[in-house]
């Protein structure tokens, strides 16, 4: 799955790396399952957090909540 994502739809960061990436290394660090297994972010995970720079983290969290808001108003 991973191998075959295209990289012009992957969420790219303005660190130039990509979210997806980040999860799928994260993904394959686990010893255990893991919802990094199926490219969902747990925002609430520090583990996964971890991996994501402060600055991306809060970014990431930011672009999250903004979409959560549009939902709920739809």
């Amino acid at each position: 799955m991973y191998e075959n994502m295209n990289e012009t739809l992957k969420w790219r960061l303005k660190s130039g790396q990509y979210v997806e990436d980040v999860i799928y290394e994260f993904g394959c660090s686990c010893q255990f399952e893991d919802l990094s297994h199926s490219f969902i972010i747990d925002l609430e995970d520090h583990q996964i957090m971890s991996f994501l720079q402060p600055k991306k983290e809060k970014r990431l969290n930011l672009k999250t909540s903004n979409a959560i808001q549009n939902l709920k108003k739809m």
